[in-house]
């Protein structure tokens, strides 16, 4: 009975729901295309340094070329390089102890 109110309740939402335009539609299947793609488990969560961010940054550079955009990255392509700090830093006052 329970799922029969929520049903009744939710109709007029679905009913009512605004359709998209053919165009907005394409959009939207491509958006969803690209960020299936990027979210894929074979990019490894596109950490830096791995395969995963090689494909990512394919990926990426080949739509940007697609679609006409100028590169202005690091040698004359999309990327540009920086320095991630994993927290990792050893000081003076770093020590490895094995017991």
């Amino acid at each position: 009975m329970k799922n029969i109110l929520v049903f009744l309740f939710l109709l007029p939402v679905l009913g009512f729901g605004q359709k998209l335009k053919k165009a907005d539609r394409q959009i939207v299947e491509a958006l969803k295309g690209h960020i299936t793609y990027l979210a894929d488990d074979k990019l490894e969560g596109r950490r830096a340094g791995t395969p995963g961010e090689a494909l990512a940054i394919t990926y990426i550079t080949e739509k940007f070329t697609r679609a006409g955009l100028s590169p202005k990255g690091d040698d004359g392509g999309f990327t540009q390089a920086f320095t991630i700090d994993e927290g990792r830093t050893l000081g003076k006052n770093t020590l490895l102890r094995v017991d």
